[in-house]
C-alpha cells in the first residue's frame, strides 16, 4: 500500500511538472514567427514586394484608373469611417449593391469548391476559446477580441 501510495504521489508530481514545462515549451513555440521561403525577398513595407510573375497584360484604359476604395466611397458602397469605430484600422463596410455582390462572390465560390473540388461546407461557431485558435493568426491576447461580462449562457 505504501509503495501504491509512493507511485500516486510520484505520478501527480511528476505530472505537475510535465504541465509546467509543457506551457513553458507552448510559450516559447507561440513566440516564434513564421518564416517564409528562402526565395521570399525581405522587404520593410508593401512597397518592397516584388513582381515574380505576371499572365497576361493590363488593358490601355485611355484615363487614370482610380483606386477601388475611392470608388466605392464616392459611390457610397464602403465605409472606413463606420468601419473603424466598430473594428478598427484597416476594415470597410460594405453597402448596398456592393454588399450583394460580396454574397453573391462567396456563395459562388463555396458552389464551385463543394460542387466541383470536393470540398465540404462548414459553419462553425463566430465565438471560439481562445486555444481553437493557437497555431492560427491569433496566437496572442491582444490580437483577440473578447465577449466581457458573458456568463456562457443563453
Amino acid at each position: 500500500m505504501a509503495e501504491v501510495a509512493a507511485a500516486k504521489e510520484t505520478i501527480e508530481k511528476q505530472g505537475a511538472e510535465e504541465d509546467r514545462i509543457r506551457g513553458e515549451l507552448d510559450a516559447l513555440l507561440a513566440g516564434l514567427p513564421n518564416l517564409p521561403l528562402a526565395s521570399v525577398p525581405d522587404g520593410v513595407d508593401e512597397d518592397s514586394n516584388v513582381e515574380v510573375r505576371r499572365w497576361g497584360e493590363p488593358k490601355e484604359l485611355g484615363f487614370a484608373p482610380k483606386d477601388h476604395a475611392d470608388l466605392g466611397e464616392a459611390l457610397g458602397m464602403m465605409d472606413f469611417e463606420a468601419a473603424a469605430r466598430m473594428s478598427g484600422a484597416r476594415f470597410v463596410v460594405l453597402r448596398g449593391l456592393l454588399a450583394r455582390m460580396e454574397r453573391a462572390l462567396s456563395a459562388f465560390m463555396l458552389d464551385v469548391q463543394t460542387g466541383e473540388h470536393g470540398y465540404v461546407e462548414h459553419v462553425t461557431p463566430l465565438l471560439v476559446r481562445d486555444h481553437a485558435l493557437y497555431g492560427g493568426s491569433c496566437q496572442f491576447e491582444a490580437d483577440l477580441f473578447s465577449v466581457k461580462g458573458s456568463t456562457g449562457s443563453a
